[in-house]
């Protein structure tokens, strides 16, 4: 009998995920692994897909065009929560069952990462890093986070994350925006929902943790800003199309918004020249915020769990369609 063929589109798969690449191979698979940062192209997954059982997916487009090369394949594992990057209805109109992955870890490494790039915003501390690598003494005055109104866009498994670390800092009210409020852990972690349009205005700290979807689309836009309070500190470590980050950098400029945490573009990489980078009081992160030893392991085992799963008949826990 062929080896099941699984396409593992995650750089680094074995240096990163050594327990989930040993579950694989135990499994008797074979693994055609990424050897490069850049994710598949498009027509590159359509001439690589033609003999694959299982795929465990990064970055690269999973659409009609590569379902349609891809006769063997029955399962594709997002290595995330994202999966807009996965045609869930083509997948089930070709019989591909398509998980994402819900690991606390991930989803606490995240929201770790939004508080990270928030206290840094607040804080300046890489403007400070550079004056002091270029051997100067100037300081800056920065905010904290005591006191101050938190709101969540987005309550979620990152978003409740996010709001349990807010326990620590004593701030004075955590909002939260959510079209589907769970209240039951609203209530847990004392957070206010509340309409996007009142946590946009009585905030002073926004993180941005939404899924990419259409009507999410520059959720974050001049007129959403525009409702804020001058000087707001905002982060994204969701998508990059949650905001329009050229409205943000205008923000910044103007002063309307103090400083900004972004960890997501809309093009990865971002072009070289954006304006924001000329901005001294914005944190620019390469889309890491997941990028942990403990979230790369539960995750990369819960994606290979899911490909053997559904190769072996079962129904993978966290199937989408």
């Amino acid at each position: 009998m062929d080896k099941k063929k699984i396409l593992v589109g995650v750089s680094n798969y074995e240096k990163n995920c050594p327990k989930a690449r040993k579950m694989l191979l135990d499994k008797g698979y074979e693994l055609l692994e990424i050897d490069r940062e850049e994710p598949y192209t498009k027509e590159e997954l359509m001439e690589l897909s033609g003999d694959i059982d299982g795929a465990i997916a990064g970055m690269e487009p999973w659409c009609e065009e590569v379902f349609a090369k891809a006769p063997k394949l029955k399962v594709v594992a997002r290595f995330g929560v994202g999966y807009d990057t996965v045609d869930l209805e083509a997948a089930k109109n070709h019989g591909i069952v398509a998980c994402n992955v819900r690991s606390f870890m991930l989803s606490n490494s995240v929201a770790e990462y939004a508080l990270t790039l928030m206290l840094s915003a607040m804080k300046n501390v890489i403007p400070m890093d550079k004056v002091m690598r270029e051997n100067r003494w100037d300081r800056f005055t920065g905010s904290q986070l005591h006191g101050k109104t938190i709101g969540i866009m987005g309550f979620g498994a990152i978003g409740r994350c996010f709001a349990r670390l807010m326990k620590g800092f004593d701030v004075a009210r955590v909002l939260a925006y959510d079209p589907y409020p769970n209240e039951e852990a609203a209530k847990e972690l004392g957070v206010t929902f509340a309409s996007k349009e009142e946590v946009l205005k009585e905030s002073d700290c926004v993180t941005l943790h939404i899924p990419n979807t259409p009507e999410n689309y520059h959720f974050i836009d001049k007129e959403e800003l525009a409702l804020m309070k001058d000087g707001v500190v905002i982060v994204n470590t969701a998508r990059g199309p949650a905001w329009n980050l050229d409205a943000i950098y205008e923000g910044l400029k103007s002063g309307k918004v103090g400083a900004a945490g972004v960890d997501v573009y809309e093009q990865e990489p971002p072009e070289k020249d954006m304006p924001i980078l000329s901005c001294p009081n914005v944190v620019l992160q390469p889309h890491s915020s997941s990028e942990t030893w403990e979230s790369k392991e539960a995750v990369s085992v819960d994606c290979a769990q899911c490909v053997i799963d559904a190769l072996e008949g079962r129904k993978p826990k966290t199937a989408l369609n």
